[in-house]
């Protein structure tokens, strides 16, 4: 069966959804597998670079900044997260740190100040690692295409 085949058997199921991982995996096969990319001048940039080798979570830009904070500054405490990358909500600075402990890019440890307990966090050897495994894609990347601009 082929994937046009698939994906037409999925839609007329109702199966269509984001949440439908046989769905969104044979979407992206297809997507993929199709011509257009092979024939792409850009082909070879992005073979070179492989972005997919890293997280596709830590792409979102307040990740990016906590990263990047954490590697500059060392180990920072969430007020001085929040206000560095001017954040709106602790919830969402939250939310977003626990994505990057899961990914064990970063960890924190809990100290007290007196009796008020402040939590401390830091790049993991593996955040360090990631981060610099980014910035040398992306560095790549950009070289690349001005390349490419500049013929």
């Amino acid at each position: 069966m082929s994937n046009h085949s698939i994906l037409t058997t999925l839609e007329k199921k109702g199966n269509n959804s984001k949440q439908n991982p046989l769905y969104c995996r044979k979407r992206m096969s297809q997507l993929f597998d199709n011509k257009m990319f092979e024939e792409s001048p850009f082909n070879d940039i992005f073979k070179k670079s492989n972005f997919s080798d890293l997280p596709a979570q830590i792409f979102h830009p307040y990740k990016l900044m906590i990263m990047v904070a954490l590697r500059r500054f060392g180990a920072l405490d969430f007020p001085a997260l929040r206000n560095g990358i001017r954040i709106n909500s602790d919830g969402n600075l939250a939310n977003h740190l626990r994505v990057l402990e899961d990914l064990e890019i970063i960890q924190y440890r809990k100290e007290f100040e007196g009796r008020k307990p402040k939590t401390f966090y830091e790049l993991t050897d593996k955040g360090k690692n990631e981060l610099q495994r980014l910035v040398f894609y992306f560095t790549d990347f950009i070289k690349d295409v001005g390349s490419y601009e500049s013929t």
